[in-house]
């Protein structure tokens, strides 16, 4: 059986993108493209700050075409499942979306792909559809005093979110893989892990799926 937090009826589902909705990195296979996966490896063994670590990664796409960057989003892969999942989330009633520290370049065009309502991650700064390397971050965990230090406090965003819809925090289910999403899935009333890494520091009583379909939390969803 799910287990919840809290009580009232599940509104919201807010799903990590990277290894989540999509079978891939979108900074990986961009890296891979371009040919500085080397140094995005690098950077992310650095400064014990996630956001720092977003704002380096992010200078490393300056000088490289918008347009190269969403071809690469549109040639990564759904997760299996994931269409079929979205369309009977919608038909539920449910308000669906993207919760990433990737960019919105990335995430507006998954969403755009699976029907969403709302999606909240990283832009990167563009000119003339040329990328500047500059990144805004939405942060939030300096205002709720979230200890994840992430360029997107997932938990904060998800917050926002809620109170977009009229619904408390406790009314929202939170899906992601990695450490970046603790935050929210751990304050969410509802938190699935969705194959999550290995470094994931996973509690006896969470969600867990260890399946690439996403239509298996569709199961915690009617329990």
């Amino acid at each position: 059986m799910a287990q919840r937090r809290g009580k009232g009826a599940l509104k919201i589902v807010a799903f990590d993108m990277d290894g989540t909705i999509i079978d891939g990195r979108v900074i990986y296979a961009l890296g891979q493209k371009f040919g500085f996966t080397s140094e995005i490896r690098k950077i992310t063994k650095s400064s014990r700050f996630p956001y720092l670590r977003s704002e380096r990664i992010a200078r490393l796409l300056s000088g490289r075409q918008a347009s190269e960057v969403a071809a690469t989003v549109e040639k990564t892969p759904l997760t299996k499942g994931s269409i079929q999942t979205m369309r009977k989330l919608k038909e539920m009633k449910f308000k669906i979306g993207v919760i990433s520290d990737s960019y919105t370049l990335a995430t507006e065009i998954v969403a755009r792909k699976l029907d969403m309502d709302f999606t909240i991650a990283n832009r990167l700064e563009v000119k003339n559809g040329v990328i500047t390397g500059v990144l805004r971050m939405p942060m939030g965990w300096e205002k709720i005093d979230c200890s994840c230090n992430q360029s997107v406090c997932k938990r904060y965003a998800l917050a926002r979110v809620a109170r977009r819809y009229h619904a408390d925090l406790s009314q929202s289910v939170a899906v992601g893989d990695s450490s970046s999403d603790l935050c929210m899935i751990r304050n969410a009333g509802l938190g699935i892990w969705f194959n999550p890494s290995e470094s994931v520091p996973i509690g006896k009583r969470e969600n867990v799926i260890r399946s690439g379909d996403m239509r298996l939390i569709l199961k915690h969803l009617m329990s």
